[in-house]
């Protein structure tokens, strides 16, 4: 979409939802992809009112036009994952099962976690050479906090970690959300540049589209198709089809959204995934840059309106040994100059206010 054909707007409905400081990213036939205060989210034309399908040239036969193409692209996708399934043998486990530290710490969701002297994943990925990475000047967070995940998780499964490819994620998620090749996915950083046009910038992704464009396309290794950084995510090449067979029949990836009627219970079950040992997946809101260049703590920042940031939690331990003195660690994607090498620190009371979106992965080898 061009800049000039961005459009602004206090609110937004659809569906009794109300997005407010709305701004459209891009239009399908069937969507609207808006930035507002939540985040970023993807609306269906069909659930706004009429006047606004009108002005967004909603035609229901378009979008079935579309839904038919994208359902025949998904078959022709899927052939080699049912040729390999079908080759596979029976799975000897359940995913997340009670027999894995994942099924142990969903079972224990929705109860209280019980407060350890202090859980610390950092010596283990030490152990597994999984350090800290940096996303460059790429809006690409939520990769490299998946992958952060995915990496540790299969090393688990495996006995031995591997490097993963964020390169071939980032170009997976900009498949599943449609974005041509050579494109921009913006939202408008100001309203005016001084020369009448909005100033725009990369919008990057969220939590969920990265995880659906797991689920859709899988992960390789990274030495398959390696990390090109000075490169924008526009211009990442197309893999090669062996590239996109390896990578959906490697490993199969279960992913399940930490749940909670509001934080302090997504805190709690968060904790309880700690406790077993698993990583967990976050999104943020998160303040300017320059409040953490001299202190790698999320503590009494204002985040910036708009904008989150995605890490992966690793630990907690408690300043005064209770609840209130919580202080959680996570591995950041800017550099092992960042921060305690690369890690920081977020305080209970931040992350109650903060949190958004949490995950935890499960790995298992395809037919294991």
């Amino acid at each position: 979409m061009r800049s000039a054909d961005i459009r602004a707007r206090s609110r937004l409905e659809a569906k009794g939802v109300v997005y407010e400081s709305a701004k459209v990213l891009s239009l399908s036939a069937s969507t609207v992809t808006l930035s507002h205060r939540g985040g970023i989210t993807q609306v269906p034309l069909r659930a706004l009112a009429p006047e606004l399908q009108q002005e967004f040239g909603y035609d229901p036969a378009a979008e079935a036009c579309e839904a038919l193409l994208a359902e025949n692209e998904r078959r022709l996708r899927e052939r080699p994952a049912r040729a390999a399934a079908a080759r596979a043998p029976a799975p000897r486990h359940r995913v997340g099962g009670s027999d894995t530290p994942v099924g142990r710490a969903l079972a224990r969701f929705g109860t209280p976690a019980a407060l350890q002297a202090g859980v610390d994943l950092r010596p283990k990925f030490r152990e597994l050479e999984l350090g800290t990475k940096s996303q460059g000047l790429r809006p690409s967070c939520a990769v490299f906090a998946v992958v952060s995940a995915l990496e540790f998780q299969n090393a688990a499964a495996q006995g031995g970690a591997e490097k993963l490819s964020e390169e071939y994620l980032i170009w997976a998620t900009r498949r599943t959300l449609g974005i041509p090749a050579g494109e921009k996915r913006v939202v408008v950083v100001e309203e005016d540049d001084g020369n009448g046009d909005p100033r725009t910038r990369d919008a990057g992704f969220t939590l969920q589209e990265v995880l659906a464009a797991l689920r859709a396309y899988g992960i390789p290794l990274q030495q398959e198709m390696p990390n090109t950084f000075g490169l924008g995510m526009e211009k990442i090449p197309e893999p090669a089809a062996e590239v996109v067979a390896s990578a959906r029949d490697r490993r199969q990836v279960s992913m399940s959204l930490v749940p909670g009627v509001d934080n302090r219970v997504k805190i709690a079950n968060l904790m309880h995934a700690l406790n077993e040992g698993v990583p967990v997946v976050v999104g943020l809101r998160w303040p300017h840059w320059r409040t953490l260049s001299h202190s790698a703590v999320l503590s009494q920042q204002t985040p910036l309106e708009n904008r989150s940031h995605a890490v992966t939690i690793v630990g907690y331990y408690s300043e005064n040994g209770r609840p209130d003195g919580l202080r959680f660690i996570f591995k950041n994607s800017w550099g092992i100059r960042w921060g305690t090498g690369g890690y920081g620190f977020a305080t209970i009371d931040y992350l109650q206010k903060n949190l958004l979106d949490a995950v935890v992965l499960e790995v298992r080898p395809a037919g294991g």
